[in-house]
Order: structure tokens, then C-alpha cells, then sequence
């Protein structure tokens, strides 16, 4: 579809996903000495299961921007789910003013591993001015609250730190992590939750 980003306008109030108290129990380290390497490895270790799975672990508002729609009426699927609600549908028509799409003349699609929106029946994705950022979706996704992120994904997230701290490597902070250096078995929790990729 050319040109377009997808970025993190407003991340959750508390991005902890697994407490340094599960951490400890899980790794059975009785010791406080680590505790601040341990938030951190914890951090890493989420973002790193949301790459991987292309999921949003905890409630956050993710905006999408390009320079037009899909073309007719062809979904925009909506990334990093579980999609919570569609906040906006905004465009840059062709005499430079930002529009916003009414809710009636969308529909949102909230069931299975890609989200999308579409325009209504016997209609289609209106024209934009073609601009950089002419087209913008608002919405949020997420998990609610840690307790409800699933039981696959945070044990991976403690596998992960545990693996981490017991194998510590300088190359783990500040430096791109990729799925090839994902454990087997921190794959294999995240394997059912991965969403298919698109564009």
C-alpha cells in the first residue's frame, strides 16, 4: 500500500507484564541485589514477546498512518491486537482538509488474529490529498490488565529473563534482539499467539 507507519501514541500506565516477585519465584533467586537488572531484563523480554508474536501485551493506543486507504473497500487490517475499539478514522482530503470518518460509514472487524476496519457495504475508502500521514486510524489494543495476558505469553516472558540472567551476554542490552535468539521453548510458547504478518 506504499508509504506507512504504525507507532505507540500512548503506552500502558504500567508496562510490567510478569512483577519482580513472579520473576524471583519463577528463577528462584532469594537475593534483592538484582532486582533492578531483573525490571529491566523483564522490559526486554515483553517487547521482545510482542515482536515476536506481533501482539500488544497490555491496554496501549497504537496509531496508523500513510498517505491514502486500501483501495476501494479492501480492509486495513489493524495490528497488534487484541483489538479493544477503533478511536478514529481520520483523512486529508484533496483540498487539504482533515476529515473524520463517521462511525456509521466504517465497519470493525474484532474476531480472530487480524482485526480490520472496512468502509460500509456500497461504499469505499475515501480519496486523500496523498500527503504523508493524509490517512489515520486510532485505536486501541491490549490486554487490560497483566492478570488477563495469557498464561503462554507471561510464562515466556519469565523463561525469557530466567535464560537471560543465567546466561548473561554484553550484547543483550542495546542491541537488536531477533526472533533467532529466542530459546526453543520461549518460541514454542509464542508460536499459537503469533499473528500472520501484513502490509
Amino acid at each position: 500500500m506504499g508509504w506507512q507507519t504504525l507507532l505507540v501514541e500512548t503506552p500502558p500506565d504500567d508496562p510490567t507484564v510478569v512483577t519482580l516477585a513472579e520473576l524471583k519465584a519463577h528463577a528462584r533467586i532469594d537475593v534483592d541485589a538484582d532486582d533492578d537488572m531483573l525490571t529491566g531484563l523483564e522490559r526486554a523480554a515483553s517487547n521482545l514477546v510482542e515482536r515476536y508474536t506481533r501482539r500488544t501485551l497490555l491496554l496501549s493506543t497504537l496509531v496508523w498512518t500513510s498517505d491514502r486507504f486500501p483501495y476501494g473497500a479492501e480492509p486495513l487490517y489493524l495490528r497488534r491486537p487484541p483489538m479493544v475499539a477503533v478511536a478514529s478514522i481520520e483523512y486529508t482530503d484533496s483540498a487539504g482538509d482533515v476529515q473524520a470518518m463517521a462511525a456509521e460509514d466504517y465497519q470493525v472487524g474484532l474476531d480472530g488474529r487480524l482485526p480490520f476496519a472496512k468502509p460500509t457495504p456500497g461504499t469505499s475508502w475515501p480519496g486523500t490529498d496523498r500527503t504523508v500521514g493524509a490517512a489515520k486510524v486510532t485505536w486501541t489494543a491490549g490486554w487490560a490488565t497483566r492478570a488477563e495476558v495469557p498464561q503462554a505469553l507471561k510464562l515466556a516472558v519469565k523463561q525469557l529473563v530466567s535464560h537471560w540472567y543465567e546466561n548473561a551476554e554484553p550484547m543483550l542490552v542495546g542491541q537488536g534482539l531477533t526472533s533467532q535468539r529466542l530459546p526453543f521453548q520461549v518460541q514454542a510458547l509464542c508460536n499459537s499467539w503469533r499473528v500472520p504478518e501484513v502490509r
